[in-house]
């Protein structure tokens, strides 16, 4: 209620004509450039319609680097733990022979 829209076409062709003084042929001439304009148009169209049919969609970007592993865990070394350690090789032997040796020539000398 209140405003009501009506259309109406209008060939703009021939209401050119009907004013007195346009130049008929500048007039045929502008017919024949709006056809093919408008030609041109809907073709354009149409090859866009079938490249944006035909045209796969582009790609998703690329998945980000995954994390580096997590770094290992510290060493749980026991400061001042002697017991828990086993003597290095050749150390106990080495000893062994020592407390001998000291022993066999404490009893050879006078």
């Amino acid at each position: 209620e209140g405003i009501v829209a009506t259309t109406k076409e209008i060939d703009p062709i021939a209401e050119l004509r009907a004013i007195p003084g346009v130049d008929s042929a500048a007039l045929a001439t502008f017919e024949t450039d709006a056809l093919a304009a408008a030609e041109a148009s809907v073709a354009l169209q149409n090859v866009e319609d079938f490249v944006a049919a035909n045209t796969p969609p582009p790609s998703p970007p690329p998945s980000p680097p995954s994390p580096p592993p997590p770094s290992p865990p510290p060493n749980r070394l026991v400061a001042y733990d002697y017991d828990s350690a086993a003597p290095p090789v050749g150390v106990s032997a080495a000893a062994t022979n020592a407390v001998l040796l000291f022993a066999v020539l404490f009893q050879l000398v006078p």
